[in-house]
């Protein structure tokens, strides 16, 4: 049920004007006019349905009625825990801290930004700032970054001053939309051929690799008769979108195969060569408590994701 409150601005305009015993300098101190102030109080009064100051005839001084002296103290104490909530809030606010990552665009895009927001909820002291990079050489990490999220294998990472743990490896398999499989019978991987293969930049060998794997002959003209991207996000969006089969990493895409946006006609033929998106930091800030908590979760989520995805695809 609504509570009815008085006016609140006339509750702040009546407490200064009781505090300092004048209209005058009340509105000094809220940048108002002594007619305003006078105005906001009288409406207070209005709503109250009783006087709260009064007026000494002779020296004109202004003085609390006794129901506005017992009004006062509780008015006072009501905007003084405001002000107590709000200084605490605003004391949180600028105490809060930044964690960058830099990922590659299919991790951040399928995985990081729908998984993130548990991290925030559980870190209120902490922005999260998600950056993307196409590529680099295993050893980098970017400058403007606290953790990254690279591509390769763990061990690529392993000795010097980062450090790296495998999140999610690499299952790659055929995909397509429904509706474009629904055009063809696919008995076989071999009928795959009558489709565009669709192919990324950064990821140049993948079909090549998965074909060897399944034991198909190699077909690299299909691919270059197909369409290529620029990475491999772009390729799994061209594939929802229906332009081809692009190879995708059943872990990343699972949302999208139960949201029935992709569909993988072999699931069981599947390129698994080691490689894997890696969680990437520097050793020396290993022990720094934003980038242990944020090592914990993604590697607790990772496995949770991986755990439910085996029955996706």
């Amino acid at each position: 049920m609504r509570r009815p409150l008085p006016p609140l601005n006339s509750l702040r305009t009546f407490e200064a004007a009781a505090r300092l015993s004048s209209f005058s300098r009340a509105a000094d101190e809220l940048c108002l006019t002594p007619s305003a102030v006078g105005q906001s109080v009288r409406a207070l009064e209005r709503w109250l349905g009783t006087r709260l100051f009064v007026r000494d005839s002779a020296s004109r001084s202004l003085a609390l009625t006794a129901v506005g002296r017992a009004y006062l103290v509780t008015v006072s104490q009501a905007l003084d825990t405001i002000v107590d909530a709000t200084d605490v809030i605003r004391q949180t606010e600028i105490q809060r801290d930044t964690l960058a990552v830099c990922s590659r665009p299919a991790f951040a895009l399928h995985w990081l930004l729908p998984n993130v927001v548990e991290f925030q909820r559980q870190n209120l002291n902490l922005e999260v700032h998600i950056s993307t990079r196409d590529a680099g050489t295993p050893s980098e990490l970017d400058d403007t970054a606290d953790l990254s999220i690279g591509y390769g294998r763990p061990g690529d990472w392993a000795g010097g001053a980062l450090e790296a743990a495998p999140l999610l490896f690499d299952k790659l398999t055929p995909m397509m939309s429904r509706e474009l499989a629904a055009k063809e019978i696919l008995v076989s991987p071999a009928d795959l051929g009558h489709f565009p293969m669709i192919g990324a930049a950064t990821a140049v060998g993948d079909w090549e690799e998965w074909m060897a794997a399944v034991g198909l002959p190699q077909r690299a003209a299909n691919v270059a008769a197909g369409l290529t991207v620029a990475d491999r996000s772009l390729a799994i969006q061209a594939a929802v979108a229906g332009y081809g089969v692009a190879l995708c990493d059943k872990h990343l895409v699972a949302p999208l195969v139960s949201a029935g946006q992709l569909f993988a006609p072999f699931p069981d033929l599947l390129l698994e060569r080691g490689t894997a998106h890696c969680l990437i930091w520097t050793r020396r800030r290993g022990d720094e408590p934003k980038i242990r908590s944020f090592r914990t979760w993604i590697t607790s989520r990772c496995a949770a994701w991986k755990s439910n995805a085996s029955g996706t695809v």
